[in-house]
């Protein structure tokens, strides 16, 4: 999986020594718009949202023509309620996000282990996974192959999960 700015490159693929020399059989691809400003933009727009509605349920047009607000701490509910708010709303759009997309990357192993050898002893064991790119650090992406395996495990597969294994940096030992 590589997390870069805008998508998610999620690439699933046997890696094999033919006389000496790596190969990387693809089984499936996919480029998700998911990546770390998509996520940023997402967030925004759930909190911008959620505080417009909070401002909304606060009292905003309840006024008669005689006490039309003049300030607009009278528009606005107390700053620590909206931080509450927007906490909430932080934390269930990275909920939401994480389902999203886990259930997406859950459908892509969900199909290759259907198309592909569904027999095969692989399945059975853990599936190695890389992260890498820019945003590989960034929690929500962990969150998000974490959510994946435990819906995998959910609805049935026998296996030992996902395995997040470390590439050496390119260009490291070189």
């Amino acid at each position: 999986m590589d997390v870069g700015a805008s998508t998610v490159d999620v690439g699933m693929f046997i890696a094999h020594d033919v006389e000496g020399v790596d190969r990387y059989e693809l089984l499936a691809t996919d480029v998700m718009h998911a990546g770390c400003s998509e996520f940023t933009r997402f967030q925004a727009s759930q909190i911008a949202g959620g505080i417009a509605r909070a401002i909304e349920g606060h009292g905003l047009g309840n006024y008669g023509m005689s006490q039309m607000p003049t300030e607009i701490e009278q528009l606005l509910p107390a700053q620590d309620q909206i931080m509450v708010t927007a906490r909430q709303l932080f934390e269930d759009g990275i909920s939401e996000f994480v389902s999203k997309w886990a259930g997406k990357v859950g459908k892509l192993l969900s199909a290759t282990k259907k198309d592909r050898d569904p027999r095969a002893p692989a399945w059975s064991n853990s599936l190695p996974t890389f992260v890498c790119g820019g945003g590989s650090s960034v929690h929500v992406y962990s969150q998000i192959l974490t959510r994946c395996q435990t819906n995998l495990t959910g609805m049935g597969w026998r296996w030992q999960g996902l395995q997040k294994r470390s590439l050496p940096q390119p260009g490291a030992g070189c």
